[in-house]
């Protein structure tokens, strides 16, 4: 009974373990000071699947539940050029 029990627990921790990360960053200007509402676009390189958000008022940005890939990042803010 001891050992059912143990494989259950052990079996519950693999269950809840995650393969996602998340990527979380801020923009600033060129002179430092944050951009807020600036888009912010990721491009997954091997599905080209896009996601896009918004900075906040402190020009940071999070993109959560991402799966192991290589992504292409692009921030685009009125009266900037695009990066």
């Amino acid at each position: 009974m001891r050992l059912f029990v143990s494989a259950l627990l052990v079996l519950g921790l693999a269950l809840a373990q995650s393969f996602q990360g998340s990527l979380r960053g801020r923009v600033l200007d060129p002179k430092g000071a944050t951009t807020p509402a600036a888009t912010i676009t990721l491009i997954d390189e091997g599905t080209a699947v896009r996601r896009r958000t918004i900075t906040n008022e402190q020009g940071e940005y999070t993109f959560a539940a991402l799966t192991p890939s290589t992504y292409a990042v692009t921030v685009e803010a009125a009266g900037f050029r695009r990066i």
